[in-house]
């Protein structure tokens, strides 16, 4: 079922957020950010060249955030297809022309982000491509996705007892954007609760599509620093336009 509409709160800059130590949360913290990771880079000329460059980097972000390799998970592949389909959307692997992920980037155990972009053959199927995630079966999809990322991926332990996802609407960037917040609810420790917020911005610019996922503990990802972050990638996929 799912809780309250999620919206982006303001606080936090780049070189001015909290930095609690949130340990407990690494394996799940890692799990949901591969929720919409696409996998090893696919050849496409010039296009393989390009999302390399859009992908968020370590430049991107202040001297506090540390790099991190994406770590290598199973399914995936199948999760964008079942993903594609449940929008009705064709598979993914038979359109994008290339496709490429970032590194994970972490603040401590509290923040981490990763970026993932695909190139599509024509502006027309990335519009149809957004266009299904904003529409009606876009929440229940994600849901699904999400579901079964954390299921196959978070550590024995560190998986979330329950979790909802909602729209979060006041968040535009680029051409189209479709953002959702999943609020994950983890067995309590020592009698205190446990919460950690998951971030899925889906963004077009012409042909390109960025997905970006966001973690953050015990409350959202600073929104000032989310639109910072979104919107530097999504300038370098407009300047290739």
């Amino acid at each position: 079922m799912a809780g309250p509409s999620g919206q982006l709160r303001p606080g936090g800059t780049l070189t001015g957020i909290s930095t609690r130590s949130s340990s407990r949360f690494a394996a799940a913290a890692t799990a949901a950010l591969l929720v919409l990771a696409l996998g090893a880079c696919s050849s496409g000329g010039g296009s393989e060249k390009l999302v390399k460059e859009v992908n968020l980097t370590r430049a991107d972000l202040g001297p506090e955030w540390t790099e991190a390799p994406r770590p290598d998970t199973v399914g995936e592949d199948g999760d964008d297809s079942r993903f594609a389909a449940c929008m009705g959307r064709p598979d993914p692997k038979t359109e994008r022309t290339a496709d490429a992920d970032s590194p994970e980037f972490r603040l401590d155990d509290r923040l981490r982000v990763m970026s993932s972009v695909q190139t599509m053959p024509s502006e027309g199927v990335a519009v149809a491509d957004l266009a299904a995630a904003e529409g009606d079966r876009g929440l229940l999809c994600m849901r699904q996705r999400i579901s079964g990322q954390l299921n196959r991926t978070a550590a024995a332990g560190e998986a979330p007892e329950r979790f909802t996802v909602d729209r979060v609407t006041d968040l535009d960037v680029g051409d189209d954007t479709a953002a959702f917040r999943a609020e994950l609810i983890f067995p309590p420790e020592n009698g205190s609760p446990r919460t950690g917020y998951l971030d899925v911005v889906l963004v077009r610019s012409g042909k390109v599509e960025v997905a970006m996922t966001l973690f953050s503990a015990a409350e959202p990802f600073p929104a000032d620093v989310e639109r910072e972050l979104l919107n530097k990638v999504v300038s370098r996929a407009s300047a290739s336009k």
